[in-house]
């Protein structure tokens, strides 16, 4: 008799460390908390309408917990679990920054049963709203944590729209950054010209020949490029030679 009792304790406490290792606890040390699988899953509903404003779940505007455990109870307007709450989308690489608890996520609208797990690899979060009440089995109340899922929605038009004026702004400041680098890059040579440099006289007379940064003006740059060869430049002599145009005199 004893021998069938002992066997049946060990079933028991087998089956209650799976259950609790699939959590995320190792047994007989709740507090030390294993690795997740696959640290920031890629996240359920990435848009939400909760109080009638609409929210990204990666955005600043909310903090959203990713949670995750075993179903105890459906309803009708949610879902009771026990499991782990992360305090934020972003900080979920490991169990330990989670709190196991048994919660309630309102507005939770997915086909889940009694007893199924979701798993963390699923990907979703709520933002934290209160407690949740209910009634025990034993006649009594008990108060939870509550989160609220929110009602999932489309990407707003506008998050696309302000994406093209960001990108157009965007390059609207690398063209002003671009030209106020040209802007230096033709005083500095101008200022090699006034030097009598043969560099400076080869490198305007080219922006002159390509319209960079200067009108385009063959005539202008090709006199320019000339100088240049005068004073020593073999660059400018060599461009001047691949040149259909008469050199001007």
């Amino acid at each position: 008799m004893k021998t069938i009792f002992a066997l049946l304790l060990a079933m028991a406490l087998t089956g209650h460390s799976q259950n609790i290792q699939r959590l995320g606890f190792s047994v007989g040390s709740p507090t030390k908390p294993e690795p997740l699988p696959s640290a920031n899953p890629k996240i359920q509903d990435p848009w939400r309408i909760i109080n009638g404003t609409t929210n990204y779940v990666l955005g600043t505007n909310q903090v959203f917990k990713l949670f995750f455990g075993k179903v105890l109870g459906t309803h009708p307007d949610g879902i009771r679990i026990d499991g782990a709450i992360f305090p934020t989308v972003e900080r979920s690489s490991r169990y330990g920054e989670s709190v196991r608890t048994e919660f309630f996520v309102r507005g939770f609208s997915r086909s889940f049963v009694d007893g199924e797990f979701i798993g963390p690899e699923n990907g979703f979060a709520a933002i934290q709203s209160g407690h949740h009440q209910y009634n025990t089995a034993l006649g009594g109340t008990r108060k939870i944590v509550s989160l609220d899922y929110g009602r999932p929605t489309d990407e707003p038009s506008w998050v696309k729209e302000n994406q093209l004026k960001a990108l157009d702004a965007e390059k609207k400041r690398q063209s002003q950054a671009a030209g106020k680098l040209i802007e230096k890059s033709i005083a500095y040579e101008r200022g090699l010209m006034d030097k009598g440099e043969a560099l400076g006289f080869y490198m305007i007379g080219c922006r002159y020949l390509k319209g960079d940064g200067l009108e385009k003006d063959e005539t202008k740059a090709l006199g320019l490029l000339k100088t240049a060869a005068d004073k020593g430049s073999t660059d400018a002599a060599s461009l001047l030679k691949q040149r259909p145009t008469p050199v001007p005199k």
